[in-house]
Formats: structure tokens, C-alpha cells, sequence
């Protein structure tokens, strides 16, 4: 005896992608990122190793300088309310 069973959902997939700002990638020394309710920043190197952290309250916009950093690949975490993100960036 076999039964068919039906299931009819929705899923909302909200796409924060088309309003999430990192730029300029590449950047030189200043990296801005544009989004509502950031909650924290951490970039990586490509071997896993966390090099900076950022926790904000609310935030929209931010820019800082990363002159510090040697040029390369890195990894951008970027947390939102119940998101994550995580985008490679490039330094000259």
C-alpha cells in the first residue's frame, strides 16, 4: 500500500545581499560596509586566523582603515540580526 503525501510551504528568503555594501573590494588602506543593524565585523586571513573584531550596538555605515594589513586575500564576517555573512575581500 503506498500513500501520497502533499506538502504545500513557503519559504521567505530575505535577500540582504542586494542591499549589503562592501566596498571598495579590492581596497587599499579604507573598507566602508553599508547595512542596517550590524551587529559585529571580524576579518580572517586565509588560514583561519581572526585579525580584527568589531561589536556594534546599531550601526548602518562604517569605514575603517585596515593600512595595517599586509596585501592579500582575506574573509569578512559580517553579523546581522539572525545572519551571517561571510565575503572575500582584497588588499592591494
Amino acid at each position: 500500500m503506498l500513500i501520497d503525501i502533499a506538502v504545500n510551504y513557503t519559504v521567505k528568503v530575505q535577500d540582504f545581499t542586494k542591499h549589503l555594501q562592501i566596498y571598495p573590494n579590492p581596497f587599499n588602506s579604507i573598507l566602508n560596509i553599508s547595512y542596517q543593524n550590524i551587529r559585529s565585523i571580524e576579518i580572517f586571513n586565509v588560514l583561519g586566523n581572526s585579525l580584527f573584531k568589531k561589536t556594534f550596538s546599531r550601526t548602518n555605515n562604517y569605514s575603517f582603515d585596515l593600512t595595517n594589513l599586509t596585501a592579500g586575500i582575506y574573509f569578512i564576517k559580517i553579523e546581522l540580526n539572525n545572519t551571517i555573512f561571510i565575503e572575500k575581500i582584497i588588499k592591494l
